[in-house]
C-alpha cells in the first residue's frame, strides 16, 4: 500500500472536476480506493470551511 503525503492529497483533491469526471472513475485513475478518495474530500472540504 503506497503512503501519500498531505500534499499529495491535496493535489488530487484540487485536480478533481465532478463535471468531467466520476468519483469513482478518478479514484481508480488515481489508483486508491473510492472511499479513500471520499474520506480525503471531506477532510479538504472541513478544513478549508473553517
Amino acid at each position: 500500500m503506497t503512503k501519500f503525503t498531505k500534499d499529495s492529497k491535496l493535489k488530487f483533491v484540487q485536480r478533481f472536476n465532478p463535471k468531467i469526471i466520476s468519483q469513482t472513475e478518478y479514484a481508480k485513475q488515481m489508483h486508491i480506493t473510492k472511499a479513500q478518495f471520499q474520506y480525503w474530500l471531506r477532510l479538504w472540504a472541513y478544513s478549508s470551511a473553517g
